[in-house]
């Protein structure tokens, strides 16, 4: 489950754990240029914001946004979630995604 305050995406584990998603330039998959990865703390790149249109779950910045998609792809040793910011063809090995959330009766997506 996933939930946004303040620009920031949130995603809950469970009860007493609660990650930050960070949004943060990568090198290790040439052709994606940004990753998502979660974290304790802020890092990487602060300038964008997240939203909800639907169900679905989109990231914007002045120079693009994600057009609500997603790419699970290889990241070394494990899988990594990546976007682009303009619309391009998914690398090879990758699978597009879409990222959903549904309310809660607490308010939290």
């Amino acid at each position: 489950m996933y939930f946004i305050n303040q620009n920031w995406l949130w995603q809950i584990n469970n009860e007493t754990s609660i990650f930050r998603v960070n949004v943060v330039n990568t090198t290790g998959v040439a052709e994606m240029p940004l990753q998502l990865k979660l974290g304790t703390k802020a890092e990487g790149i602060k300038t964008g914001s997240w939203r909800w249109r639907g169900t679905m779950l989109y990231y914007d910045q002045p120079s693009g946004d994600s057009q609500g998609l997603f790419y699970s792809c290889p990241a070394g040793d494990n899988t990594g979630i990546f976007m682009f910011l303009k619309n391009a063809a998914p690398p090879a090995g990758c699978s597009v995604l879409t990222l959903h959330t549904f309310t809660r009766r607490n308010g939290w997506r």
